[in-house]
């Protein structure tokens, strides 16, 4: 049977539980705050709006190393977590990559195929050239269908034929 609390846990409690567990870690039951005081602690400083996911890899070396993150050689921790002051980097954290992507290859872009002459000429005529063009090459379409996907059908359905046979003549 379900225990019936007669004292719910505060929803801060409830938060740094469910931290602890998600990260797996004695420091994941900080808050993001904290983290950047605790941080400030042990010497490190956290560029602007970093994220927990940022800065928790740090902490989690420490423990790896034997080192128990919460007992920073400088101070207490309540206070040094209580404390207002707090030190950050001048970069912003959109601009700087993870600590595990900065030693890493980054991932290469995605470049789409270029698009050919014909495909050019379709996108500048009106749509209803495009759906004429679609009954002259017998593709199937509905009046939801919108350009690009069309455009697609199109060129799908022309592999391998003329594909200037009967372009849009207005372009």
């Amino acid at each position: 049977m379900p225990e019936i609390l007669q004292q719910p846990q505060s929803p801060d409690e409830i938060a740094r539980i469910a931290g602890r567990s998600i990260y797996g870690t004695s420091v994941g039951l900080l808050r993001r705050v904290e983290l950047y005081r605790l941080g400030n602690a042990w010497g490190f400083k956290f560029p602007v709006g970093a994220t927990k996911d940022y800065m928790l890899p740090f902490f989690i070396d420490l423990e790896s190393k034997g080192i128990d993150p919460l007992r920073p050689p400088k101070g207490n921790l309540d206070t040094l977590v209580k404390a207002r002051a707090c030190e950050f980097t001048s970069e912003n954290h959109s601009e700087t990559p993870p600590p595990e992507e900065q030693t890493e290859n980054k991932i290469a872009t995605v470049m789409p195929a270029p698009k050919s002459s014909f495909e050019e000429k379709l996108e500048k005529s009106p749509m209803h050239e495009i759906r004429k063009l679609c009954k002259l090459r017998g593709v199937a379409f509905t009046p939801r269908d919108r350009k690009q996907d069309l455009i697609a059908r199109i060129v799908a359905a022309s592999e391998g034929n003329d594909l200037e046979q009967d372009a849009p003549t207005g372009c």
